[in-house]
């Protein structure tokens, strides 16, 4: 699941160098656990700024921090920036998969972000809102447009305060641990992270059954590229996209949460390699994808040959694609999508 996380401190003015006072603390330190939940949780994040009066710098923090105690995990972070704005994340944590996009943008012009908040919130599966002033509010309102999820955090006040009326509305039936989740949200304490996480989860699976055919992307993390390119490919068609963003270790077993990734998918793609035969997890994703197809529980398995890998007996019974290049995959994501199994 890919989780936007925008805000600043309230009545935030881009460009002016505000003075971070004491009281906000309270959030960058929220926004610090909650960046460290989202990694724990082996969701993507997706941010902007690294302003340190916005939450975004504070969640990086979170999941920076994260990567260094559990060297065995990997994290993903989206950068959406305009043109010109520095990169200033760590580049040399070995576990940090950073993914950058840089968007058109006048640098002379005090609104210079927009067009990078849009395009993260549009490439966002729920979006997590705290504090904030103008830009968090823009975002707020583009994702109510879109009819996309979003997690609005009152209890550091700004534009974020606002938007939970919204939320509340249209999510207040939904309960976590048997408590209106609204209620959850009404002050933060220790266990809140881990409390807004589990609750977008919710939000994504109750969004993801509204939504039209859904692709789960099997991959080794040593093809990573090729599966954001793929994922890009089918997010242009406005495809939904499921994928595990945790590197599995050797010998760790399969985790229910994967399970039930696929088991809501329609179609399943192994980027099928070298590295992905050798894989023990990933053959194990493709084997438990192969039970749900024969019972009918989910419609497709496709196998996209990264590296013209041979394809044993029971690999060969699935539909496979040649995808050795772009050109390859852009072609077998066109052909994919139109021959969609309604």
């Amino acid at each position: 699941m890919r989780i936007m996380v925008i805000g600043s401190i309230p009545s935030h003015v881009p460009g002016i160098n505000q003075e971070v006072l004491p009281q906000h603390e309270l959030l960058f330190d929220a926004a610090k656990n909650l960046g460290r939940a989202i990694s724990k949780a082996g969701h993507r994040i997706i941010i902007g700024s690294t302003s340190p009066r916005t939450v975004d710098a504070y969640i990086i923090n979170g999941a920076t921090d994260f990567c260094r105690q559990h060297p065995e995990k990997s994290v993903h972070i989206e950068i959406h920036r305009p043109q010109g704005e520095p990169e200033t994340i760590p580049q040399d944590i070995p576990n940090l998969h950073l993914l950058p996009h840089t968007h058109h943008a006048d640098p002379s012009s005090p609104h210079k972000w927009i067009v990078a908040h849009a395009r993260a919130a549009e490439e966002a599966d729920i979006i997590i809102t705290m504090a904030g002033a103008t830009s968090t509010r823009l975002v707020g309102h583009l994702a109510m447009d879109k009819g996309k999820p979003i997690i609005p955090i009152p209890c550091f006040g700004g534009t974020s305060e606002d938007l939970f009326e919204f939320f509340r509305y249209r999510y207040g039936k939904i309960k976590v641990d048997d408590k209106p989740v609204d209620a959850l949200l009404g002050s933060w304490r220790n266990g809140t992270d881990e409390q807004v996480v589990k609750i977008a989860e919710i939000l994504f699976k109750k969004h993801q059954t509204q939504s039209s055919h859904t692709y789960f992307i099997s991959y080794s993390w040593k093809d990573c590229v090729s599966a954001d390119h793929i994922e890009t490919l089918l997010r242009r068609e406005h495809r939904p996209i499921l994928r595990d963003e945790a590197d599995i270790q050797a010998g760790e077993p399969i985790s229910n949460r994967v399970h039930a990734l696929i088991e809501v998918c329609d179609t399943f793609i192994a980027l099928w390699s070298s590295q992905y035969s050798q894989s023990q997890w990933c053959t194990a994703e493709l084997e438990y994808a192969a039970k749900l197809l024969h019972t009918k529980k989910i419609k497709r398995v496709i196998l996209l040959n990264l590296d013209n890998h041979p394809l044993s007996l029971l690999q060969a019974n699935q539909l496979s694609e040649p995808a050795t290049t772009r050109r390859d995959r852009e072609l077998a994501i066109l052909k994919m999508t139109r021959d969609e199994v309604s």
